[in-house]
């Protein structure tokens, strides 16, 4: 970010954003917690099997059958994680945006497009006027009146506010703040787990040409991932 310092004057009022984050993933680690139940019970019954010699021959007749359900059920835990920790972190973003527009909203630019009626003037001053002709105040409602107008008045799908996209998302910041994010590798990493994350959604994790183009346009495509091949 080129002029730090004014990123954090912008977030510093921004009541702890890592508190908010692992709010939103406290039920995904119960999800993957949930694997390492699941795998610690099977590496169990490995390890006694050989004390009862039916219980091994058992076992070993199903442990075909048991391999593969533990690879299946292994892979849809993880990709239900991999799918709400990737959103968890996409709702972030928005709410990072949303605070910005509320709690700064004397420095946003780019919303010359939003307009306010006398009465939604009017309604604002009178609700500031009872905190005493509190600035902060007035300014937070006409922050959040902006905010509730960007997400319902952008027709133009490209002017939308959405954050599942990683050019909208930087451009999305440079405009309304004139904040230019400078990390190439981590938006272009952020680009693939975006991608990966549709991919598992959509396709049911098995590779397209829109995941191959998406990927492979940031320099990100494994070589084994190939139209038609499940996603690892």
């Amino acid at each position: 970010i080129p002029d730090r310092r004014k990123l954090v004057t912008m977030v510093k009022n921004y009541t702890d954003i890592d508190a908010a984050f692992q709010e939103r993933v406290q039920e995904i680690e119960s999800i993957f917690r949930s694997f390492r139940t699941l795998h610690g019970l099977y590496t169990g019954v490995m390890k006694t099997a050989d004390v009862n010699p039916n219980g091994l021959a058992a076992f070993e007749r199903a442990q075909r059958s048991a391999d593969e359900e533990q690879e299946r059920i292994s892979l849809s835990l993880y990709s239900q994680g991999f799918t709400l920790l990737t959103g968890s972190a996409e709702a972030l973003t928005k709410d990072v945006f949303e605070s910005l527009i509320v709690e700064n909203f004397s420095k946003v630019e780019g919303a010359n497009q939003i307009n306010f009626s006398v009465a939604e003037t009017q309604n604002i001053l009178a609700f500031g006027e009872a905190f005493s002709d509190s600035y902060t105040e007035i300014a937070k409602s006409f922050g959040r009146l902006t905010r509730n107008k960007l997400y319902k008045g952008a027709q133009n799908p490209t002017e939308k506010i959405n954050f599942q996209n990683t050019e909208t998302m930087v451009s999305i910041f440079k405009k309304y703040f004139n904040l230019g994010i400078e990390l190439p590798d981590t938006i272009q990493s952020i680009h693939r787990h975006w991608q990966v994350r549709h991919c598992i959604v959509h396709t049911n994790s098995v590779i397209d040409d829109r995941f191959i183009n998406n990927v492979g346009k940031v320099g990100l495509l494994r070589t084994e991932e190939e139209p038609g091949k499940q996603l690892v």
